[in-house]
């Protein structure tokens, strides 16, 4: 019998806290709302948001904020500009992927196991400040003075492993050399000074 009660006065309990919470959600959401409105214009700047927009991604098969940087630079040396995408996953923690499009073969070619968390164009001197910090990602620039503009891309934030086929070039670290020639890519480790 004393049981019955416990679980009786156990019950009320329960949905007393579930009244309580559901008025305090209804009563609260219309401040925190008006709240959030006011604060919009202190909300921080999208960084590299000239280069924003949403991409679908074909593995989460929906439209994500994604960054394109085409036009940009000539990677591959046929002295036309280029197409450089970071395809978002559409996570709470953003995570993106490279696509790249060569104007000398014009298929995209997805790079789905290098992903970067902050996408985002870093000059040279930041990255010869930095090293291999991972708030330096992604910097473009002709590293071996072949006339040609080579990627450094940093995914030390990412889960992912180096692939085997970028293992069998010698790559070892998450911060890679991506030089084009004749329209293939090269990639190694990168030589920090």
């Amino acid at each position: 019998m004393f049981k019955v009660i416990f679980l009786h006065i156990q019950n009320e309990i329960i949905m007393i806290s579930i009244c309580v919470c559901l008025f305090l959600f209804l009563k609260l959401s219309p401040v925190l709302s008006q709240a959030n409105m006011q604060n919009d214009s202190a909300a921080p700047p999208i960084i590299a948001s000239e280069y924003m927009q949403n991409i679908y991604n074909e593995e989460t098969k929906s439209f994500n904020p994604s960054y394109n940087y085409s036009n940009l630079w000539d990677i591959d040396g046929d002295k036309k500009n280029d197409s450089i995408y970071f395809i978002g996953n559409g996570g709470v923690h953003t995570f993106y992927y490279l696509r790249l499009i060569l104007s000398s073969s014009g298929v995209p070619k997805d790079y789905t196991f290098l992903e970067l968390d902050m996408p985002y164009i870093s000059e040279k001197k930041l990255l010869d400040e930095f090293g291999k910090n991972p708030a330096v990602q992604f910097v473009v620039y002709d590293f071996d003075n072949d006339g040609v503009v080579d990627l450094y891309l940093n995914f030390s934030a990412s889960s992912i492993k180096v692939p085997d086929s970028w293992r069998m070039q010698g790559v070892t670290t998450k911060c890679v050399f991506m030089h084009f020639t004749k329209g293939k890519i090269k990639v190694s480790d990168f030589k920090f000074r």
